[in-house]
């Protein structure tokens, strides 16, 4: 898993890198719902920006919970 959780990142963090606007709201975002069970219009543009990795709900919440993380201690 430890690999496969690398490459999910690693391809997260392109797509956010081509897309600022979803970047930002990755870096900002705080639903209490998280990132598995949240109906912001923006999740399901990240879901489809990354349809190509066929995340689980709990693989999707890694992987952003990861790429926040990247982005608040880096940017």
């Amino acid at each position: 898993m430890e690999e496969l959780g690398k490459q999910y990142i690693e391809s997260a963090m392109k797509f956010l890198n081509r897309n600022p606007e979803l970047k930002n709201f990755v870096k900002n975002f705080d639903d209490p719902k998280g990132f598995a069970w949240s109906t912001h219009p923006n999740i399901q543009k990240l879901s489809d920006g990354l349809i190509d990795d066929e995340h689980s709900a709990t693989s999707f919440a890694y992987t952003m919970r990861k790429c926040q993380e990247i982005i608040r201690t880096t940017y």
